[in-house]
């Protein structure tokens, strides 16, 4: 070698150490910024998780399984949360359904229907409850509610929680997945078929519709003897079986992609701004159907989003949409009227920022 490429060669090794270097710095100083943003916000769901079980009787998505299912992810992670929080709010699922268990055989005693129901599974899951016979009347319910287009309905229209079929189909399909253990593999095969159908075929009209829409792509692709493991489990495009489904969620993917804003976030509806609701859950179904990875320039430019928003004590803020279906109460989470809307999105984007850690890990 002589001296000129020797010269260049040793350019070159500084150059690649340097930007080694960089990159192993960038990722320790994400993991060391995004950390306790995480734990504030573990904290504060839990704690107000435990309010609304002493202030209610009622399941809600809000205050048992989003904030479940964030600290289950946490420990997933490797991020100390509470356990005894995922026991308690999994019991309280429980003895509220248990009460219902004979309606809910024969396909009643839901409020909130097949949403709730799959919410309620995914709230069982995160604290991995046994098999029992609640667990199987919760799917026979669900298997009884699938319509014969293949997807569920929404029962209430509460925008942007629950206001959407997607989100009901997407999550029915979840907790069939976890729970069923009494159909045939044709049988769950069947229901999956029908259920891609429709998802494949209709139209998301919202960032919710849209996000779901991915969520039950990836959800029922898992074979008929196959279990959910976890809801945020990433699930690669090439890793699909069905390519007419593989193509869809790629189109749906680039198109929820496009709404990104300018300033990293994603709104619920084009006439609304940013918030940590609709930004924390096109982050996470966006990185299940594998469409951005945590290094991807799009989901970073949303995890800072997400890092400048958080407010002090924790918690975001998201505006509520909804009229008030309960006598009002304080559930211990900040933000008056809004706050179930707001621990939902406080939740969602606590998920998105523990997948950020994924390469740091």
């Amino acid at each position: 070698m002589n001296r000129t490429r020797r010269l260049m060669f040793l350019v070159w090794l500084v150059s690649a150490s340097s930007v080694l270097g960089q990159r192993q710095d960038a990722g320790v100083a994400s993991q060391q910024k995004v950390e306790p943003s995480i734990r504030k916000s573990l904290q504060l769901l839990s704690s107000s998780a435990r309010v609304y079980t002493e202030e209610q009787e009622c399941f809600s998505c809000h205050h048992q399984a989003l904030p479940v299912m964030t600290l289950q992810l946490a420990q997933q992670q490797g991020i100390q949360a509470s356990t005894d929080t995922i026991g308690k709010q999994a019991q309280f699922t429980r003895e509220y359904y248990q009460q219902r268990q004979e309606k809910i055989g024969k396909g009643g005693g839901i409020p909130g229907g097949s949403y709730s129901a799959g919410y309620a599974l995914l709230t069982l899951a995160a604290a991995n409850s046994p098999a029992d016979p609640l667990r199987d009347a919760m799917v026979q319910y669900l298997r009884k509610k699938q319509n014969s287009q293949g997807h569920w309905r929404i029962g209430t229209h509460r925008p942007p929680l629950e206001d959407s079929d997607f989100t009901a189909t997407a999550v029915s399909l979840a907790g069939i997945h976890w729970a069923d253990r009494k159909s045939s593999p044709e049988e769950r095969q069947q229901l999956l078929t029908r259920a891609r159908g429709w998802l494949r075929v209709t139209r998301p009209k919202t960032t919710e519709d849209r996000v779901f829409q991915l969520f039950g792509l990836a959800w029922a692709q898992v074979g008929p003897s196959e279990r959910l493991a976890t809801p945020l489990a990433r699930r690669p495009y090439q890793d699909w079986l069905a390519s007419e489904d593989r193509s869809v969620a790629k189109d749906q993917a680039s198109a929820l992609l496009k709404l990104q804003r300018e300033d990293g976030g994603w709104a619920q509806l084009p006439t609304l701004t940013s918030d940590a609701y609709a930004t924390g859950e096109a982050l996470c179904s966006l990185y299940v159907v594998g469409a951005l990875s945590d290094r991807d320039e799009a989901f970073r430019r949303g995890i800072q989003y997400l890092l400048k928003s958080q407010r002090k004590d924790g918690s975001w803020q998201v505006s509520t949409r909804s009229k008030p279906i309960q006598t009002y109460f304080e559930s211990g989470f900040p933000h008056g009227k809004s706050q179930f809307i707001s621990i939902a999105g406080s939740s969602w984007a606590t998920m998105a920022l523990l997948l950020s850690l994924t390469g740091d890990r």
